[in-house]
C-alpha cells in the first residue's frame, strides 16, 4: 500500500507524493491515540490509566479497521475517474458527524461539534471520494482549534447556485493568515509548523477534477474563524435529501 513505485502509478495527476503523504497520515491517525473516544465524563482527574468504556473502544477500533480498508480504497480511486451515482449529502455528514464526535477533545481545550441539515438536493458524487474530502475539511478545522478549543459547525443545504447543493465546514479558530488566503490549497502550504500541507490540496483535487464542483475559503477573519464551501451539482435524480 505505501510503496512510491505504487503511488507514482496511482497518484494521477503528476502528484504522486500529495496522495503517497496523505496515506500515511491517514494510516498514522487510524492508529493514532487521538482517534480513541475520550475519556467518560466522571473519570478520575489523576488516574494514570485513563481507562475508556470497553464496549465503546471496540466500537471505535472496528470503526478503525474500516478506515484501514477505507483508505486502501482511497488511494486506488484517486488516480481514476472514479464512478459517480446520486448521493444524498445529509447522510454522508451525518455519518461524518458521528466518526468525528467521539474522537473530538472534551477535556481541556475541548473541541464541540454541531451540524445543520436543511434541504438540499441530492448531488452525482462518489462517496468514498467525498467523505475524504470532507474528513480533510474536518481535520483543518480541528487543527486550527487544538491550541483554544472552540467550535466546528457543518452545514449542509442548497447551493449558492440554482440546481446546486453545498456542504459548509466552519470554526471559530484564529483564520487563515491573509499572506497564505491565495495559497491555502497549494500542496505543501500549511497554518502549522509541522503540517505537510497536503489536505486541503487533496480535498480541492477531489471536489473539483472529480466531480466538477468547487471548494473555497468564503470567510476567514482573525479571531472569527473560516468557513470552507464544497459546491457540487445537482443529480438529474432531482431527489432531495432528508432534512
Amino acid at each position: 500500500l505505501l510503496s512510491l513505485p505504487f503511488a507514482e502509478e496511482h497518484g494521477g495527476g503528476g502528484q504522486p507524493y500529495e496522495v503517497y503523504l496523505q496515506v500515511v497520515e491517514e494510516i498514522g491517525r487510524a492508529y493514532g491515540l487521538e482517534n480513541l473516544p475520550d475519556v467518560p465524563a466522571g473519570a478520575g482527574a489523576d488516574d494514570d490509566r485513563r481507562e475508556v468504556d470497553t464496549g465503546t473502544a471496540l466500537e471505535a477500533m472496528e470503526q478503525d479497521l474500516d478506515r484501514l480498508t477505507k483508505v486502501a480504497n482511497r488511494f486506488e480511486l484517486i488516480g481514476r475517474n472514479p464512478q459517480l451515482a446520486p448521493l444524498d449529502l445529509h447522510a454522508v455528514v451525518h455519518d461524518l458527524e458521528e466518526y468525528c464526535r467521539a474522537r473530538l477533545p472534551r477535556r481541556g481545550r475541548a473541541i464541540r461539534l454541531s451540524t445543520a441539515y436543511e434541504p438540499a438536493p441530492v448531488v452525482e458524487a462518489n462517496r468514498t471520494l467525498l467523505e475524504w474530502a470532507l474528513e480533510n475539511l474536518v481535520k483543518n478545522a480541528v487543527d486550527a482549534l487544538q491550541a483554544t478549543g472552540g467550535e466546528i459547525s457543518l452545514r449542509v443545504a442548497r447551493g449558492p447556485a440554482p440546481g446546486t447543493a453545498m456542504v459548509e465546514i466552519s470554526d471559530n479558530g484564529p483564520g487563515v493568515p491573509w499572506a497564505l488566503r491565495k495559497r491555502i490549497f497549494e500542496t505543501g502550504v500549511s497554518t502549522k509548523p509541522q503540517g505537510w500541507g497536503v489536505g486541503l490540496s487533496l480535498a480541492r483535487r477531489i471536489v473539483e477534477e472529480n466531480h466538477g464542483g468547487s471548494l473555497e475559503l468564503v470567510v476567514s477573519e482573525p479571531g472569527a474563524g473560516t468557513t470552507f464551501r464544497v459546491t457540487l451539482a445537482a443529480s438529474n435524480d432531482l431527489g432531495t435529501g432528508a432534512s
